[in-house]
């Protein structure tokens, strides 16, 4: 078996035969020893044993498949393992182990501490993934021999996403669109202007028209003395003289 350390350093560098390492210490119980390597996410499972404290690794990859682009990211899992079988006493060896292993593998996305390989579960390990990760997320997570968890599978679908859209049976959402207001009549007549004085439809003053409006109100103002009421009758209205427009 390969050192640990050169194990985790194929994983890191994506050779495609290694995806996990499991180590469990050593007799010296100084350091680490690998217990096995492979591609698949079963196989990693079934190295954890009842009666032994192990640690190991799998490499997920999180694929984000956009407009003909496909892009890669590492997001290792760390299983930190104490078998249900191990006695109390033998259990101490899990805080040397841990700290020797986390010495080694640096950059894990998730942690985990199991007992039970039902504690490893895909779906459960994707969220925690997917609940760490930034706000673009991939496509899907890849745990290998074509086992895939898209983010429809685990309730985080992205809406226009192609791959989790696929995955859900639906047609990618359409943007939205801005609703229309429709067609707007137009005014085809003459532009209206601001009005600079009186309306040209109304006669302009003259001299004559002065003077017999100003003959009125002085009569109105004569009979309005003789019978006791303001000019204009009750509404108390009363005519202005005009004067004559200048020539």
């Amino acid at each position: 078996m390969e050192a640990p350390s050169a194990v985790y350093q194929k994983l890191q560098d994506r050779d495609p035969g290694v995806r996990w390492l499991v180590t469990k210490l050593a007799d010296d119980k100084k350091s680490l020893t690998t217990v096995g390597s492979g591609t698949d996410w079963d196989t990693f499972v079934s190295c954890f044993t009842p009666d032994e404290c192990m640690w190991g690794v799998f490499a997920v990859h999180g694929v984000d498949v956009r407009n003909s682009v496909t892009s890669t990211r590492l997001k290792p899992i760390q299983v930190n393992w104490v078998g249900p079988n191990v006695k109390a006493m033998q259990r101490a060896k899990a805080i040397e182990g841990g700290r020797l292993f986390g010495s080694l593998a640096k950059g894990i996305a998730v942690s985990v501490d199991a007992e039970e390989q039902t504690d490893l579960d895909r779906k459960q390990l994707a969220v925690r993934i997917a609940d760490c990760g930034g706000a673009h997320k991939p496509s899907h997570y890849d745990f290998g021999n074509g086992l895939t968890i898209s983010l429809a599978d685990i309730g985080k679908a992205v809406p226009g996403d192609a791959y989790g859209d696929a995955a859900a049976g639906a047609a990618p959402a359409a943007a939205p669109q801005k609703p229309s207001a429709g067609p707007q009549a137009k005014w085809s007549g003459p532009k209206s202007t601001p009005a600079s004085g009186p309306p040209s439809y109304l006669p302009k003053p003259t001299a004559a028209s002065a003077a017999a409006s100003n003959q009125k109100a002085t009569d109105l103002a004569v009979a309005a003395v003789a019978t006791n009421e303001p000019p204009g009758g009750l509404f108390g209205c009363c005519c202005r003289p005009s004067v004559p427009e200048e020539k």
